[in-house]
């Protein structure tokens, strides 16, 4: 029961991971040239 709730817990993560970095890139990297700028 742990181990299944762990699997879809982990994918969860992972899917929210791979859809957020893009963003969170993005704005780094405004914030960067901001700063250079």
């Amino acid at each position: 029961m742990f181990l299944i709730f762990h699997i879809i817990f982990s994918t969860g993560v992972i899917n929210y991971i791979i859809r957020e970095v893009p963003s969170v890139v993005n704005a780094i990297k405004r914030s960067a040239r901001n700063h250079i700028g």
